[in-house]
């Protein structure tokens, strides 16, 4: 009989005759009633030669004549667990021998059964924990924009995939007209949770700079460093590139705080486009440099966290920025969305099985036409 610490009693688990037969079940037996309830009372055995002359006995099984009994609790660290009961239709059925080697099958049974209801209530913290991942997950992908916005004679490209069931990356746009168009790869430094929520509260601050129409890279990150350093979260900072397109001279202005320079890809070759920085929320005043290029139709700039570079292999090599320049030379004449999706397959395909060990984030913007 197993104790139930809501309903206050002990209840039968497993009821079963000498020849294994199953037993009807017994009912709730409340401490300090019976012979069961006395064991459970008192945390020690008690064996009786005779129930039929002790007023503790309580009659339990329809069909069998009781004779004699012998319980003993199952405790683990002074706590109830529940009940060993044995009954004969014989008198004085029971020995001390008995009595010792039912204690010592106890004792194993009851660190038996704790495990065993540790590892249900793991499973089912498990359980939730996963719930509430699945569904913190959800809303992190519908913070993230649902596709690309649309610009004559411009492609757009994006692959993401976080390391974990949450990641710190993001990516954003956001169209000034129907000519200018911001856009933004974010790395919060660490993983999981606490990285996904750094993350969410970083692009809703990006939202808010973009929607004062802020059309400088270098002062939406320097005005995104002061609220972020204001902030004093822990130790977590933001690697963030941001850039304006113009679609009516070609020009791309970047601006970039501790991401890997982006790469610029034209007629077939790819040199890295030299914007680099300080991540943002570490010093309180940083000024940040803008680099302008002028595209030209065929070109495509790459924007990538860190995550792609330091994708590794099974033989702990990093994929690295040369292995990212031979594949973006492979895919020029793609499309953007295709020169995302591809550089993302190379770099899993280099991490193999394992999977990325970061979170892997990939922008690309083409001229079309």
């Amino acid at each position: 009989m197993l104790w139930n610490s809501e309903t206050q009693e002990l209840e039968s688990s497993i009821a079963v005759y000498r020849d294994g037969l199953q037993a009807e079940k017994i009912c709730g037996i409340r401490i300090g009633t019976g012979i069961c309830g006395t064991a459970a009372a008192l945390r020690q055995p008690v064996r009786v030669s005779n129930v039929s002359i002790d007023p503790r006995y309580v009659p339990c099984v329809q069909d069998l004549e009781v004779r004699s009994e012998l319980t003993v609790p199952l405790v683990f660290e002074d706590r109830l667990l529940g009940v060993l009961d044995l009954e004969s239709e014989q008198y004085d059925a029971f020995t001390s021998q008995h009595e010792q080697v039912l204690a010592t099958l106890a004792s194993s049974l009851a660190v038996a059964l704790e495990n065993a209801r540790l590892y249900e209530n793991l499973r089912k913290d498990e359980a939730r924990l996963q719930e509430d991942l699945d569904a913190a997950r959800e809303i992190q992908k519908q913070l993230l924009p649902k596709q690309t916005p649309w610009l004559p004679g411009v492609q757009l490209g994006v692959a993401y995939e976080p390391a974990r069931h949450l990641g710190g990356d993001f990516y954003d746009f956001h169209s000034y007209g129907n000519d200018k168009l911001a856009l933004a790869v974010g790395d919060v430094s660490g993983k999981s949770t606490s990285a996904a929520l750094y993350g969410s509260l970083a692009l809703g601050m990006l939202r808010e700079t973009y929607a004062q129409d802020a059309l400088e890279p270098r002062l939406i990150l320097e005005d995104m460093n002061r609220n972020l350093w204001h902030l004093h979260i822990g130790n977590r900072f933001l690697a963030l590139t941001t850039a304006v397109f113009n679609n009516l001279d070609r020009t791309l202005i970047l601006s970039n705080s501790g991401l890997p320079r982006p790469y610029l890809v034209r007629q077939g070759k790819v040199e890295e486009v030299p914007a680099v920085g300080m991540p943002l929320g570490i010093f309180a005043d940083r000024g940040y440099e803008e680099v302008r290029l002028q595209l030209k139709v065929g070109d495509t700039v790459v924007i990538c966290s860190d995550g792609i570079e330091e994708s590794v292999s099974p033989q702990d090599e990093e994929f690295g920025r040369q292995r990212i320049k031979t594949t973006l030379a492979r895919l020029a004449d793609k499309t953007a969305p295709e020169i995302a999706g591809g550089l993302q397959e190379a770099a899993a395909k280099h991490a193999g099985p394992a999977g990325p060990s970061d979170d892997c984030t990939i922008l690309t913007l083409k001229i079309a036409s």
